[in-house]
């Protein structure tokens, strides 16, 4: 799933739906603000894990983004046995969340790859 706001709407949501992804968008406040995202995250993150995973399958939650906002998420999913492994910017990551998290991976080596052009059709069947 991408969560995120309106506007901007564009590329980056087209090429997530086109890859099979759900996309949630929330609409921004009177100032313009980002708002209700990281809830609406949260909320099917903790939906999710009680619905569908299962500790014992060693399923696993995986969150890209670095918002001291998901720690109370990612201390749930882990008390109920889950892994939470967060990936975002070395940065960008509140340190609360990096240590309530199973394992952390920084994206920054990965900068060069997540940005080329030339992965406009990757994944998709000539």
């Amino acid at each position: 799933m991408l969560f995120g706001s309106v506007p901007p709407e564009g590329a980056v949501w087209a090429c997530a739906k086109s890859r099979g992804f759900q996309v949630v968008v929330e609409e921004r406040n009177a100032r313009n603000r980002e708002k209700a995202v990281d809830t609406s995250l949260t909320a099917m993150m903790v939906k999710d894990a009680w619905a569908s995973m299962c500790p014992v399958r060693h399923d696993a939650a995986v969150l890209v983004a670095g918002d001291r906002d998901y720690v109370p998420a990612a201390r749930a999913l882990k008390e109920r046995g889950l892994q939470v492994h967060v990936l975002f910017w070395e940065h960008a990551t509140n340190s609360k969340l990096r240590d309530e998290a199973s394992t952390f991976t920084a994206l920054d080596p990965f900068l060069q790859f997540l940005t080329r052009r030339d992965l406009a059709g990757y994944g998709q069947a000539a």
